[in-house]
């Protein structure tokens, strides 16, 4: 078994595909390759090849026979983008049929970043703890999915930032948190300014509210207590 075979095998009996997968998130894109024989023999064959060529996961299964006159096909496909990337770099030079095919998908493979790319730590966190901008946004930076993002910030014991704070979009269409405009002095002085002496026991209110969140609860059933005041929530 050489690559020569294998490329006038795939000519063929072979299939190459790119898949763009779903518009909106991308699930499902990527490349592969497949294979189908009545017999298992030369896919056995090919599978071992492809093992020793540094293939990790080339799949061999059967599918059944469908309809009165079907016929059980062995198949043998290799999904991983890591994989088809080996396949073709060893057939291409062979291939005659398909060669535009597989030089189209190698190109595919070769121009768009893939999950399987290690992810610069360093950056991610730069881009979300300076930077302040949303895990969906750094995905569409590194050109991975939004997951990846969220793992990497959890390994560096980070949570992603949630809601309750402000949020601009950039020319570029990213989101990222406005910084704060006041110091935490002037934060402080904003809230005590918001706040009152609870006419009851003396504690911390805000300026709406009839009396503090515990004087509140322990009384609101009490009508004597709050008698024309609107009963709201403190």
């Amino acid at each position: 078994m050489d690559w020569q075979y294998l490329a006038g095998f795939t000519d063929g009996e072979g299939w190459i595909g790119w898949s763009e997968g779903r518009e909106k998130d991308r699930g499902g894109r990527g490349a592969r390759m497949i294979w189908g024989q009545k017999t298992k023999a030369p896919l056995d064959e090919i599978e071992v090849f492809l093992k020793e060529a540094g293939c990790n996961n080339p799949r061999l299964y059967q599918t059944p026979a469908y309809g009165e006159r079907g016929i059980e096909m062995w198949m043998l496909a290799v999904s991983n983008c890591h994989d088809v990337r080996i396949v073709l770099l060893g057939l291409i030079p062979h291939l005659i049929v398909k060669k535009g095919k597989a030089e189209f998908v190698l190109e595919k493979l070769e121009t768009v970043t893939r999950n399987y790319t290690p992810l610069d730590m360093d950056e991610i966190h730069r881009l979300h703890e300076d930077g302040g901008y949303t895990t969906v946004s750094i995905a569409k930076m590194m050109r991975c999915g939004r997951r990846r993002i969220v793992n990497a910030l959890h390994e560096m014991n980070i949570h992603p930032m949630g809601g309750g704070a402000a949020w601009e979009t950039t020319p570029e269409g990213y989101r990222r948190r406005l910084p704060y405009k006041a110091s935490v002095e002037e934060r402080a002085k904003d809230t005590a300014r918001k706040q009152d002496e609870c006419p009851l026991c003396g504690g911390v209110k805000t300026k709406r509210a009839k009396a503090c969140r515990v004087c509140y609860g322990r009384l609101r059933h009490d009508a004597s207590q709050f008698a024309g005041y609107p009963n709201e929530t403190i």
